[in-house]
């Protein structure tokens, strides 16, 4: 088969991570060093979501604006929260007009039938694809109902030869009458070699008897019709099929009961292998396991299958019997390093854990040793955790791991410094009084039962990372890998929700807020955080030695400098950025290292805690003069440059080139604020 997305060509952008590589790496060198600061805001789209009453939602919002625009021709695309596509033209930097003189909008118009549960409507991007031969053109779109759908790139119109109408479904009970959506998707599909595979978005508050199975699924590109379907909670058959022990993966038929193990984020595929590389969730729920007793593969596991039938090349399992919502979040990269004239293909997954784990993507070998480690034992009635877990010899962590209030030592018997905030004597003593309320530890600390003398374990990094779905970035050229990560602590306890004792996760708001000190009625009247900065990072590592490339993590936002100085005085903090904890969006070209950090989210509430678990959020944009686009020098983490931004780039970044210039995109807004596309050009 011919590698399609590898000759797209240099200005192209065809996927959400640019190909099925999903490394974020423009080979354009228009943009440099020498001319960043003359980037301009050149075109600012808003969506069509945004026409639609907030009040006609039964959500009462859209999600975030996180969908990575793709650029094909003269043209880019679009998807909105709402599973819209828009079109839009750049030889006149304006939406695409119909002959009826309307803006080309695709619009399956589901926020008039449903709503959905834990965080509303969201969706994170589109691919586009043709055949070896330049034909059969379409954009593929996962609706967030869980349909697949392929459009005309032309009209934006199903195209009808593709499965029902244009469209396929890929479960049968996606919108339960009475209920909100409990399944659907939020990612983009990943193409294979004319197969279209797609994943699934299942909420993680579901707490259900049999909830939802996390199977990925594939069809054909040209007519849609179904390939393969791959069980992400394999049957007692396929385990033994593998040459698994179904007892010590899933104990007493514990697979047919359980659920979710989705991959909800993004996939990536080697064309040339013919392998499509899945990124799995936690089994449900994400903090007890006592009903599912085993290690629970293939969940927060790294599978290679072929795209042709969806059998199983390779697998890691990267966490056993999860119980702190470790979803695998991001894409995994696939590398080429050239060794002594020699090409060695890895894949590189980069994790909420802080670990980047490194494999050959033929056979799934560790580059570095894996070793297995003991970790804390669980105290909770019912439990069965794991008794040790893998982790990766090289490279370290690109983030902080476990609560030491003094210097310790690692999982591994490295050393490690006091984590805690210690500006002053006095702020370490406030935060030594905090830590007192819970239960604290290393890396893989298990939660706990709340009780009123522990909250619950204090886990670090916390349930949305480390890494995020925003991933890491690849500079293809020199084998450097760029992650950002947050330090964002999590307090993860269970209480028995009936008389039998089953557990289920108790949500409490994370703590990089810290809660108020017990043993004083006036601190703090400023949000402060518990742990040592940068709140925001990013870490550059050398995949041919599996080192950390420069010096020290650089920085990302200036943090809450001012709310510390107005505390503990300004000679006490620390000279600059000390970074937000905000997860940001990174572009990697030849030269430069590219980011936009998101915008404050704070939570205002629930839909209906009930019924719903629906959270609802605004966007607390920064001021001015802090929103910016910032280049890094790729050698030394340096910030070469920085420009102003209308508003936060809520998801991915992309680069694309058009009559010579090279331009920079991302999608911004969303929840309170207006959804748009901005592009830069220079």
């Amino acid at each position: 088969m011919t590698a399609i997305y590898a000759n797209q060509g240099a200005g192209e952008w065809w996927a959400s991570g640019r190909d099925t590589r999903s490394n974020r790496f423009t080979p354009l060198t228009q943009l440099n060093r020498d001319n960043f600061q003359q980037l301009t805001l050149v075109a600012e789209w808003n969506l069509p979501c945004n026409d639609i009453p907030i009040a006609d939602l039964p959500n009462k919002q859209f999600g975030p604006n996180e969908g990575t625009p793709i650029k094909v021709g003269s043209f880019l695309y679009t998807v909105t929260a709402a599973s819209q596509v828009a079109k839009f033209d750049l030889r006149t930097l304006a939406p695409a007009l119909n002959p009826d003189g309307q803006p080309i909008v695709y619009d399956p118009q589901l926020y008039r039938h449903f709503s959905v549960a834990q965080i509303g409507f969201l969706h994170r991007g589109l691919i586009y694809w043709q055949d070896q031969h330049g034909n059969n053109a379409r954009v593929f779109l996962a609706q967030g109902n869980a349909k697949l759908v392929a459009l005309d790139p032309d009209t934006l119109t199903p195209i009808k030869t593709f499965g029902v109408a244009g469209v396929v479904s890929f479960h049968t009970h996606s919108t339960p009458v009475g209920k909100p959506l409990r399944y659907g998707a939020t990612s983009s599909p990943m193409v294979c070699n004319g197969v279209v595979i797609v994943g699934c978005a299942i909420p993680d508050v579901i707490n259900e008897t049999h909830p939802p199975k996390g199977n990925v699924q594939a069809f054909d590109a040209i007519t849609g019709a179904p390939l393969w379907s791959f069980n992400t909670i394999p049957t007692h058959e396929e385990m033994l099929a593998l040459g698994l022990n179904p007892e010590k993966e899933w104990a007493h038929h514990s697979n047919d009961s359980a659920g979710q193990a989705n991959v909800w984020t993004l996939m990536s595929a080697d064309e040339q292998l013919g392998l499509v590389y899945l990124p799995t969730g936690s089994a449900n729920n994400d903090s007890f396991g006592g009903h599912r007793p085993g290690n629970n593969l293939f969940s927060q596991t790294l599978v290679a299958v072929e795209a042709a039938t969806g059998k199983v090349r390779w697998f890691q399992q990267l966490i056993r019997h999860g119980i702190w919502d470790y979803d695998i979040p991001a894409a995994p990269n696939l590398v080429d390093l050239h060794i002594d004239g020699k090409t060695e293909k890895l894949v590189v997954q980069v994790t909420k854990q802080a670990f980047a784990y490194v494999f050959n993507r033929e056979t799934g070998q560790p580059r570095w040793d894996l070793i297995d480690v003991p970790v804390p034992a669980s105290s909770v009635p019912g439990e069965r955790a794991s008794l040790t877990q893998p982790i990766p010899l090289k490279p370290l962590p690109f983030d902080h791991q476990g609560v030491y209030p003094e210097p310790g030592f690692d999982l591994l018997g490295r050393p490690v410094a006091a984590n805690v905030l210690d500006f002053t004597p006095a702020l370490k003593a406030q935060s030594m009084r905090v830590l007192e309320q819970y239960c604290c530890g290393p890396l893989y600390t298990p939660p706990v039962v709340k009780t009123k003398d522990c909250l619950g374990t204090l886990q670090l990094p916390g349930y949305i990372g480390g890494a995020s779905w925003a991933g890491a970035v690849v500079n293809e050229q020199t084998g450097q890998l760029f992650v950002s990560s947050v330090t964002d602590p999590f307090i993860n306890a269970v209480e028995p929700t009936a008389a039998d004792s089953r557990y289920d996760m108790f949500v409490v708001k994370p703590l990089f807020w810290r809660p108020k000190d017990p043993a004083s009625t006036t601190f703090s009247k400023y949000p402060l955080p518990l742990f040592a900065p940068p709140w925001g990072r990013i870490t550059a590592i050398d995949l041919l030695h599996g080192e950390h490339s420069w010096p020290q993590p650089r920085p990302v936002g200036r943090g809450p400098a001012a709310a510390l100085a107005a505390e503990i005085g300004a000679e006490h903090v620390p000279d600059g950025d000390l970074g937000w904890n905000r997860r940001t969006h990174l572009l990697a070209t030849p030269t430069l290292l590219i980011g936009g950090q998101e915008a404050d989210r704070e939570a205002t509430g629930f839909l209906d805690l009930l019924t719903q678990h629906t959270v609802l959020y605004k966007l607390i944009p920064e001021e001015p003069q802090y929103r910016t686009l910032n280049a890094y020098d790729q050698l030394s983490g340096e910030l070469v440059s920085s420009i102003p931004v209308p508003a936060h780039p809520q998801g991915a970044l992309m680069s694309f080139e058009f009559e010579g210039r090279q331009f920079v995109a991302y999608p911004a807004g969303g929840f309170n604020l207006a959804a748009k596309v901005l592009v830069f050009g220079v």
